[in-house]
């Protein structure tokens, strides 16, 4: 077999097959580079599992930056519901009939035929109107602003869910990062001895 440095962690954690672990023991047993090389690995290994477990300071955060969405913000929101509702506005002022001033009525004449009533109309009440639409307006806006913060309120669980999973993973990476130090240290305390 050639020399185990290229497979050292595997063979030290016995991650080989059963055959390759042979070959390797046979030729540790008449290989001292490779013998060294396993034992300083065997001292960084025990070393780092020696440390303390610490944690990290809380500044960092590893997290990737999600692209933003190209929205005009507040403005763009707001902007499409007011054109519709002053559009809706101006086509009732524009199309409703105009109110013609009472002229007054013609002179009596002596008939004997009953005479057929015209009706009358009913002028337009522009402010029961507009009052109407802004209700209508308030009840789109209202519906809109729960809408938002059903929303909101899942889109903070999916956030709050993803820190946890962060913060985990952080941890993971941290103690990982332990216990490699402590390995490398031992092996160095190793080289150390022996030169």
């Amino acid at each position: 077999m050639p020399h185990v440095n290229d497979k050292l962690a595997e063979f030290f954690y016995g991650e080989l097959s059963a055959a390759e672990m042979a070959e390797g023991r046979s030729h540790l047993a008449a290989c001292a580079s490779c013998q060294t090389q396993l034992e300083q690995f065997e001292r960084t290994h025990h070393a780092l599992k020696a440390l303390p477990d610490a944690e990290p300071p809380r500044h960092i955060v590893f997290g990737f930056e999600k692209p933003r969405p190209a929205a005009s913000g507040w403005l763009g929101r707001w902007l499409a519901p007011m054109a519709a509702s002053a559009a809706v506005s101006l086509a009732i002022v524009m199309l409703a009939p105009m109110q013609m001033p009472q002229q007054p009525p013609p002179a009596p004449v002596a008939v004997q035929q009953p005479v057929a009533q015209v009706p009358v109309a009913e002028p337009i009440d522009y402010d029961r109107i507009i009052r109407e639409i802004r209700d209508s307006e308030r009840a789109w806006l209202v519906a809109e602003l729960n809408r938002r913060d059903v929303s909101s309120g899942r889109e903070l669980q999916r956030v709050k869910a993803e820190l946890a999973y962060y913060d985990d993973f952080q941890r993971s990476l941290q103690k990982d990062t332990f216990e490699n130090a402590t390995s490398i240290q031992l092996l160095a305390r190793r080289v150390e001895t022996r030169d």
